[in-house]
């Protein structure tokens, strides 16, 4: 993924709003935290980030109970649904 910025942005921000005059500044950070911001992430197909899987649970239900999913990615990221409540039929 990678960052970018409106340095024009940051720079009216800071002449406007704090008076700063941007060119006098010895480095850019003042100028890229008054800016905005966007994150581009890379382009993955959808086949590459969908999963399809059944499960099919053979102990009878007695009760009302909850399932979760959780998953691991390759690289090491994780998510988790919240409660699945099941009820039996």
């Amino acid at each position: 993924s990678r960052i970018v910025w409106h340095r024009q942005f940051g720079e009216n921000i800071l002449r406007e709003h704090g008076k700063i005059d941007p060119d006098s500044l010895p480095r850019l950070d003042p100028i890229y935290f008054a800016s905005h911001k966007a994150k581009i992430h890379l382009v993955v197909p959808e086949e590459k980030y969908v999963a399809i899987q059944d499960y099919l649970d053979e102990s009878p239900l007695e009760k009302e109970c909850a399932y979760r999913v959780r998953v691991t990615q390759r690289n090491g990221q994780m998510a988790w649904s919240s409660p699945i409540w099941v009820s039996p039929s």
